[in-house]
């Protein structure tokens, strides 16, 4: 009997099972599919963050960056302990690909607000404190560049210079110094 044909019509959690089942199998068309008639059948499913989460993921892993975002952000909206993290990093990432700055500085600030400790991706951070630098916004420069520099994970590159520069246009020398 195939898969498919056993699952049809069941729980929410068979229909759950069923999808990590295929995520497990590595069939993220067909995992995808799944959740979304998982969600269109038990809207209300305890399972509605987890559905959420894999259908942005795969989205996001497939580069489809528009489907990944909605799904993304309703998945931390649904259990925030256990999805905030995963999803937001994934949507700063989606926001940096498609070169949105205006959600990526929300998203970025939002997530080092709500978790200081969390590692925004260097590249990420780099990106967008040189693009402020660029536009002689040197407090949003100093703010993601010092930001990366706190980061252990340092990207190569020459940040240090841009963040001393927009330190010292800032008239903070002791700072600019340091960097």
């Amino acid at each position: 009997m195939r898969l498919s044909l056993y699952f049809e019509r069941l729980s929410p959690a068979a229909l759950q099972q069923k999808a990590l089942l295929l995520g497990q199998q590595e069939n993220t068309a067909a995992m995808t599919q799944t959740f979304q008639q998982l969600l269109k059948e038990y809207p209300k499913t305890a399972a509605a963050a987890q559905a959420q989460y894999y259908i942005g993921k795969a989205a996001f892993e497939a580069k489809d960056f528009k489907t990944a975002v909605p799904a993304l952000d309703a998945s931390r909206k649904l259990n925030k302990e256990q999805y905030y993290t995963p999803a937001t990093v994934r949507i700063i990432s989606a926001h940096y690909y498609q070169k949105n700055r205006a959600a990526l500085t929300n998203e970025v600030n939002n997530f080092l607000a709500a978790a200081p400790d969390s590692n925004v991706p260097g590249e990420i951070l780099q990106w967008l404190g040189i693009d402020y630098y660029n536009e002689k916004n040197y407090a949003a420069a100093e703010k993601y560049l010092s930001a990366l520099g706190a980061n252990e994970a340092l990207p190569k590159g020459d940040f240090w210079f841009y963040l001393a520069d927009a330190q010292t246009k800032l008239e903070k020398f002791d700072a600019a110094e340091a960097s």
